[in-house]
């Protein structure tokens, strides 16, 4: 009961605009959770708002440093067999590698971004998990956006657009 009470008290911090408290009661849900090995849908968006925050303010160190491990608990949720676990972890485990491709490219660390990307591309038609595929190939093609590589960005739209009529 303590990570469900420490996240509600976060959603009352935040309803009391105290983002100080707010912060404080969603690190101590994460910690609770990681120490008690539970990782649940309050535990996960406590992790999940502490990306969002970190972005927000332009530490995007920390943000990816949270978002590697939302992703990490997030996809750990989805094989758990709870109720709702496999969408609301898998929800979880894309958004925070959404969030991690978007700090690496404010960082400007293009390469990082696109092999985090071609990666998970790998990983996702090994397994045949290519619901979220044309996500990924539009996040690619930011990314070449970036590097000034239009064609290729094209390319990843062309893939991104493929997949999502499918």
């Amino acid at each position: 009961d303590l990570v469900g009470t420490y996240y509600w008290l976060s959603v009352m911090y935040d309803s009391l605009n105290m983002v100080t408290e707010k912060l404080a009661a969603l690190d101590n849900c994460a910690d609770v959770a990681l120490k008690l090995k539970l990782i649940d849908k309050a535990s996960l968006s406590a992790i999940y708002q502490r990306v969002e925050y970190f972005f927000d303010i332009g530490d995007y160190h920390r943000c990816i440093s949270y978002a590697t491990q939302c992703e990490t608990l997030g996809r750990e949720y989805a094989k758990s067999g709870a109720s709702f676990a496999y969408s609301d972890g898998n929800h979880y485990a894309l958004s925070s590698l959404l969030w991690n491709v978007n700090a690496l490219l404010q960082l400007k660390n293009y390469e990082a971004a696109e092999k985090l990307l071609i990666n998970k591309v790998e990983e996702f038609t090994k397994v045949h998990f290519n619901d979220n595929l044309g996500v990924i190939y539009d996040q690619l093609a930011k990314v070449q956006l970036h590097k000034g590589n239009h064609k290729q960005a094209l390319s990843y739209f062309k893939q991104s657009l493929s997949n999502e009529q499918r």
